[in-house]
């Protein structure tokens, strides 16, 4: 019944939204010249045109590095310009965003929120969730919802979704329920990233009824999926010590199979001793091309080692060594953990 009710739902908001005309800030008039043409020796026109992907193909790690560096002494000079605009500002951040200059996207929207708050756009507010949310800086994200939310009078599903995930993190589930209670009474739907937050909320405070009910609210196929909020759900079901819950709702999506929903299958796997499946898993992680990092590969000799396979630890230590990954300090462990299963190779502690 809810899920039939939820699929009417986003039909109609759909439908909605499709006849809705699209808002777009006033060009400046007269503005010709922007204050840079090029950074780092790419020209403007390149590194706003193209995505971040086909910036690191057609330039390489090195430049993208160059332009990364670049960006905090363009954006400071920027700033610090009296006739400079939220659209200068806008374009600084879209940059950093493609090269990962975190730290200059953080101050890009800071400058913003302190001087062009209402120019301030929903691709901006998102990057800067997902970074707040990945970062778990709970605090800035509380105060990111309260600044933000007077200025609206029809608050936004993004605001909301803030206070949210910033309330979660900071283990006040109370508000966070209320927050969301006062969203979904304002007309908003829930997104699956909020619910798959929700669930995650609920599994670790082992509310199993609640993260079924909201497990049974959503679609692999339905609405905006993040391999984030893929993630989320498998494992809250896997916490709620129902993995075949987990796997059959990776099997319905269309994600591929990345590094991040890998780590989320093996930890169920681990955590619900279903070691056939975690064989299964490993045996067609090379199919799927994956680029793993320390954390991806730990997890995996992690498995190894639930399946008392730690022969076969030394195989991906090498595959770390040849595609240049580093180990980290958990890496370490597992080593000295197995050392007797290394005596013979280079790797051994």
């Amino acid at each position: 019944m809810w899920r039939a009710y939820r699929i009417a739902t986003l039909c109609q908001l759909r439908s909605k939204a499709a006849r809705l005309p699209v808002t777009r800030f006033p060009q400046q008039l007269g503005r010709v010249n922007w204050y840079f043409t090029s950074i780092a020796g790419v020209d403007r026109d390149l590194l706003l045109t193209r995505s971040a992907r086909d910036l690191r193909d057609e330039l390489g790690e090195s430049q993208i590095g160059s332009v990364a560096k670049a960006l905090k002494g363009e954006l400071a000079n920027a700033m610090a310009r009296e006739d400079v605009t939220s659209e200068d500002i806008i374009d600084l951040f879209t940059v950093a965003q493609k090269t990962r200059a975190v730290s200059v996207m953080l101050d890009a929207f800071d400058f913003l929120e302190a001087n062009y708050p209402s120019h301030i756009d929903f691709a901006v507010y998102g990057e800067v969730f997902r970074i707040m949310a990945r970062k778990n800086n709970p605090k800035r994200l509380i105060q990111i919802y309260e600044t933000s939310k007077p200025r609206f009078k029809a608050v936004p599903e993004m605001i909301y979704r803030f206070g949210i995930a910033g309330y979660l993190q900071n283990g006040d589930m109370e508000t966070a329920v209320k927050i969301w209670q006062e969203m979904v009474d304002a007309g908003h739907e829930t997104t699956n990233e909020i619910t798959s937050r929700l669930m995650m909320a609920y599994a670790r405070h082992g509310d199993v009824e609640k993260v079924q009910e909201l497990y049974e609210s959503v679609d692999p196929q339905i609405g905006y999926w993040h391999e984030s909020c893929i993630d989320r759900v498998i494992l809250s079901m896997g916490i709620i010590k129902q993995p075949a819950k987990s796997f059959e709702f990776y099997s319905n999506s269309s994600m591929k199979l990345n590094g991040g929903t890998l780590i989320a299958l093996l930890s169920v796997c681990s955590n619900n001793d279903c070691k056939q499946q975690a064989s299964d898993i490993l045996a067609n992680r090379k199919k799927f091309d994956l680029r793993l990092d320390a954390r991806g590969y730990n997890r995996v000799m992690m498995t190894l080692e639930f399946l008392e396979r730690n022969d076969k630890i030394k195989d991906i230590l090498e595959e770390m060594v040849e595609k240049g990954i580093r180990f980290d300090t958990k890496t370490n462990h597992i080593i000295e953990r197995n050392a007797q299963f290394l005596e013979d190779t280079k790797i051994c502690c």
